[in-house]
């Protein structure tokens, strides 16, 4: 609890940040590349949070990443930070907490669509996006996932809500009717 609060803490500063320079979505592209080396490499947070590695050493270490990736002066200050507090292990929350409040922001929800099949529900998208924006007032992005315990068709939750539209969801409401 108290780690998913200063990660939002963390999240909402840069995102003051990104509002006032008005460059949120370029602080995000930046958070996202080193996101991507993160997972490519997951030891580097544990390594970055050692006590017993050297401050100089774990800047050292953060000025290379970060000239390779080209993250911006805010960005380095940012991690700077993270580091001089020892926070760096919240990185990946602070991350969750910075892409959540950019959506709320510009008024974006995901829509997390289970399908037995990804190729089969890609026609259905497009229809289904105009869908999903008309009820909920709000531009709509797709998360899909793959379940093939559906059978066919696709479920959709946006937020708490969920509309099932499988051959698995309206075989379990014929057979609850007949009981």
């Amino acid at each position: 609890m108290k780690q998913r609060v200063l990660a939002e803490r963390y999240a909402r500063a840069l995102l003051m940040l990104g509002t006032e320079e008005k460059s949120t979505e370029r602080l995000q592209d930046e958070l996202r590349r080193f996101a991507k080396v993160v997972a490519l490499e997951p030891r580097l947070l544990k390594i970055l949070s050692y006590r017993e590695l050297s401050k100089k050493k774990k800047e050292d270490l953060m000025k290379d990443l970060s000239l390779k990736l080209y993250l911006s002066p805010e960005i380095q200050n940012f991690f700077k930070l993270l580091l001089a507090r020892g926070r760096m292990e919240l990185f990946p929350s602070i991350l969750e907490a910075f892409e959540a409040f950019v959506r709320e922001v510009e008024n974006v929800v995901i829509a997390r669509v289970q399908v037995a099949e990804e190729q089969s529900a890609k026609p259905l998208l497009g229809d289904l996006k105009k869908a999903l924006e008309r009820m909920t007032s709000k531009k709509v992005e797709f998360k899909i996932e793959e379940d093939k315990s559906l059978i066919g068709g696709l479920k959709v939750r946006v937020g708490d809500t969920i509309y099932d539209a499988s051959i698995a969801g309206e075989l379990e409401r014929i057979k609850e009717n007949w009981i």
